[in-house]
């Protein structure tokens, strides 16, 4: 299973929430079956400190839950990625 995750412009921590706790409801769906992360930030600026923050724990919330590995698409000069 792939799940896909897209952004738009500026990414607003309370946005990002929303999408997280979206997420979650999705992965916890899967009962721990294994499962790959497609993220596609190409029309996304760059990540304010809080946000690129809770991504991190969005991503470590994902592999406990099973997730085998994750992508990002990103046109961002840096991005760090787990």
């Amino acid at each position: 299973m792939i799940i896909t995750v897209k952004f738009n412009g500026l990414i607003e921590l309370s946005e990002f929430e929303r999408a997280a706790q979206e997420f979650g409801r999705i992965v916890n769906t899967y009962e721990g079956k294994p499962f790959r992360v497609f993220v596609d930030l190409m029309d996304s600026k760059v990540l304010k400190p809080e946000v690129a923050e809770a991504f991190i724990q969005a991503q470590n919330f994902a592999v406990e839950a099973g997730m085998e590995k994750d992508v990002f698409a990103t046109d961002m000069l840096l991005l760090q990625c787990k």
